[in-house]
């Protein structure tokens, strides 16, 4: 260690001065981490980097190894430069444009440790690269004469900084760790991303502790899974018993559970869970977590669901079965609208949840598959610094076969190691499960173990055979197309019937020619419908089923996933395999009926949400062509021959341009070139409820002048609200909204106000002008 260089009286930092005897006094230097708190009191430095340190290593114990002693060295010198007197100045708003973390990532660097050096550095700019060429900027020398930033050093002598490091009493050895990163590239990004996760959350906490020093800190919430698992089992009972459901469907819901709580005593590592729909994979799959829980020691369930349409209902029934049980804190929903989406620019309305959300620090998490593995890929602190939580949890994962192909192996080798390096377990939960062990031999390129699942359902309990409560009628000539006048006769002759388009943009076409009427019979669901509006249709619609009342429900396929609607006929339009099995699940789905009737048609004018969607219908005419003009959704066999061909056509193992960044380690391209969607949207306040709306509108107004829009406000608006592609600069969608501007933010804004021009058709939801041709055809549900 570099011997302590002793400081002179500084006008640039805060100094004590007290009588050591008559005569003589003594100086001590108070260098402060952060500006005075609301009570004007000072954060100093060296109990700043203490309590990083001993919180990040506490963050690190789960993973293992020898990430502790990382941990706890890059918290202590993680804010070296603040030590300089030109950040100290700067927290006197005397000085600006000052670097203070680069020189502990220079300290890391010279001692052999890189990747703590470019955690260290990331801990304010994000993860940068592993590359050679940046790991040479991490020099003292070449960052005074070259900042790539453009920014000035705190001090210009290292030894001072690490002087008055010392003198403040803090001693710091350099840890001698070995293996403690993986050889395979994928792995070892996510150990580096691990470790920087206990360093930026430590950091927040203790800089959100001083900054909300009101705010008590509260005793964790534990999961108590053995309580918790007693609790869901009781509400399955009285489900169960008020269950419209026939016996024999019960029967094989109860066979499920059974199994997912038999497989639950297994060790940890990653599983599937492969089940017809309608045979309550949600509930059988949460009693596996609770009580494999139980038997490995497990911390949290991370339930990860891919539509923001059904979190909502799966939120729901979670706080009605554990809320008066374990309180308010147990659930927690994370998610772009659940409290701010995590972004900087609302204004802050004191929710514990608002910070439980950046860390996951709830026992139960609920979120999606962009939240979740966007922030597996991620280089800046706010996804980042929940992924220690990660550790020893059982990790859920809803309908596993919408995750996008392009991104499929990068995604799979990260899951993989979370779960054998980190003492996790990965369900993936689906009626049609993918061919995912088809990718083995890419995946184990990038991670020590690969991609080799244990099923949870045994071949014996045969669940699909069991299940089968549909007769599916496919197309018999691919040129013989149903027109729209004999698509909307068909709906009009049947009693209760629902048909399932694969674009908004067809379904308007469809709804055209029955003609714009009153008839309380039929219904509409999209996306274009704000989710308060979809509630509200799918709630009349469920009584009109029960009722046995006339019925017709024109849909995208936002009603395939986790809507629960059961129609004695059901039409689909040609779409990948996986979607016309879940279409079939909306079909005869309580087993009242002798069998179902579902017919794959196609339309005059096919409609396709994306380019991956329409390639995915041309693997399921090939499977048609090769297999005789019919496929049997009911034999698990059929997913894994379509999986397997559409994973060979679209060649996912190329990663979309993502795999040259990874091989160089190169974190901050891996995270600009991975995505889940490939596609921004925005928000749409509509006129769904026009009191509310104007009450809503008027508040967000009201809001804006006083800084931003709050997480409550945004909460309750997303209810009331459309999302949509976000349009080009420039598109004459932006002269009928009204932007609901954040002063002081420099992100595309999220919000806007449908202006009065804007049609919000009372069947329809929002009416997309023609000239935005664009976003008409760009997404199906």
């Amino acid at each position: 260690m570099v011997s302590p260089v002793y400081n002179t009286m500084s006008l640039n930092v805060v100094i004590s001065i007290y009588f050591v005897k008559k005569g003589e006094f003594a100086i001590i230097m108070n260098y402060l981490a952060h500006s005075v708190n609301c009570k004007n009191a000072t954060h100093a430095l060296k109990d700043h980097l203490s309590s990083t340190s001993e919180l990040a290593s506490e963050y690190a114990m789960n993973l293992g190894g020898d990430f502790v002693k990382l941990a706890k060295f890059c918290g202590y010198i993680h804010d070296l430069g603040k030590y300089g007197d030109l950040f100290q100045n700067r927290l006197k708003g005397i000085e600006k444009g000052i670097d203070h973390w680069s020189a502990g990532a220079c300290i890391a660097q010279q001692r052999g440790l890189s990747e703590c050096a470019i955690v260290i550095e990331g801990h304010h700019v994000g993860i940068k690269s592993l590359e050679s060429n940046h790991l040479d900027q991490l020099d003292f020398e070449f960052l005074q004469n070259r900042h790539p930033l453009d920014l000035r050093l705190s001090e210009n002598n290292i030894k001072v900084l690490l002087g008055r490091l010392l003198d403040d009493g803090l001693k710091v050895g350099v840890p001698k760790c070995q293996d403690v990163f993986s050889n395979k590239v994928i792995a070892k990004m996510l150990d580096v991303r691990m470790l920087y996760s206990t360093l930026v959350d430590a950091d927040f906490v203790d800089t959100e502790k001083h900054f909300s020093p009101e705010k008590d800190s509260q005793k964790p919430i534990s999961l108590e899974p053995e309580k918790a698992l007693s609790v869901l089992m009781e509400y399955i009972d009285q489900k169960t018993t008020r269950s419209k459901s026939s016996e024999h469907v019960k029967m094989i819901r109860n066979d499920l559970l059974k199994c997912c709580l038999k497989a639950s005593n297994s060790s940890n590592g990653v599983f599937t869970l492969t089940s017809p729909t309608g045979t309550g994979k949600t509930l059988s799959m949460l009693a596996f977590a609770l009580s494999h829980a139980v038997k490995n020691n497990l911390e949290r369930i991370i339930f990860v669901i891919p539509y923001l349409s059904i979190i909502d209902q799966t939120a729901k029934i979670y706080r009605d079965i554990f809320g008066s049980h374990f309180g308010e804190g147990y659930i927690l929903e994370h998610h772009s609208l659940a409290n701010g989406g995590g972004g900087n620019k609302y204004e802050d309305d004191g929710e514990d949840s608002h910070k439980k959300s950046f860390n996951w620090d709830s026992p139960i998490i609920l979120t999606t598959n962009v939240q979740l593995l966007q922030s597996l890929f991620a280089n800046r602190p706010s996804p980042c610094r929940k992924l220690h939580r990660l550790s020893r949890s059982i990790i859920l994962f809803d309908e596993a076969q919408t995750m996008p192909s392009p991104v499929v192996v990068p995604s799979l080798a990260s899951l993989s190691h979370i779960a054998h390096r980190y003492n996790s377990t990965i369900v993936f939960s689906t009626a049609t499960q993918p061919a995912f062990a088809h990718l083995n031999n890419e995946i184990i390129k990038q991670c020590d173990k690969g991609w080799n699942p244990k099923e949870i359902v045994p071949d014996d309990l045969r669940l699909y055979e069991r299940s089968k409560r549909v007769n599916v009628k496919w197309p018999a000539d691919f040129d013989n197309k149903t027109n729209w006048n004999e698509l909307a006769g068909r709906i009009t002759n049947e009693k209760q019937i629902l048909v399932i388009l694969n674009t908004k943009r067809e379904l308007g076409k469809l709804y055209r020619v029955l003609g714009d009427s009153n008839q309380d019979d039929v219904f509409i669901l999209s996306t274009n419908l704000a989710p308060a509006h979809r509630l509200s249709v799918l709630d009349k619609v469920r009584r009109r089923l029960e009722n046995n009342q006339p019925v017709k429900l024109i849909s995208t396929q936002c009603v395939e996933a986790g809507v629960d609607i059961d129609f004695p006929i059901v039409l689909r339009e040609l779409a990948p395999l996986d979607s016309i099995a879940q279409a079939a699940g909306r079909c005869n789905r309580n087993g009242n009926l002798a069998s179902g009737t579902v017919e794959v048609i196609l339309t005059e004018e096919p409609g396709f949400p994306n380019a991956s969607y329409k390639q995915a219908i041309d693997v399921a005419k090939i499977l048609l062509r090769t297999n005789g003009g019919s496929l049997n959704i009911d034999d698990p066999k059929t997913y894994l021959d379509y999986y397997t061909k559409l994973y060979d056509i679209t060649k996912c193992h190329d990663w979309d341009g993502l795999k040259n960044s990874v091989e160089i380690l190169n974190f901050e391209d891996v995270a600009e070139k991975y995505k889940v969607i490939d596609q921004d949207t925005i928000n749409i306040l509509v006129p769904f409820d026009p009191v509310e709306f104007e009450k809503l509108a008027q508040e967000a107004r009201d809001n804006i002048k006083k800084g931003g829009i709050t997480r409550s406000w945004q909460k309750r608006a997303s209810k009331h609200s459309v999302s949509i592609y976000r349009p080009k600069p420039g598109d004459q969608l932006f002269n009928y909204l009204e932007e609901i501007k954040v002063s002081g933010s420099s992100c595309l804004n999220e919000w806007f106000i449908a202006g009065s021009h804007l049609e919000y058709h009372h069947k329809l939801g929002l009416i997309i002008p023609d000239f935005s041709e664009r976003l008409l055809i760009a997404s199906g549900g």
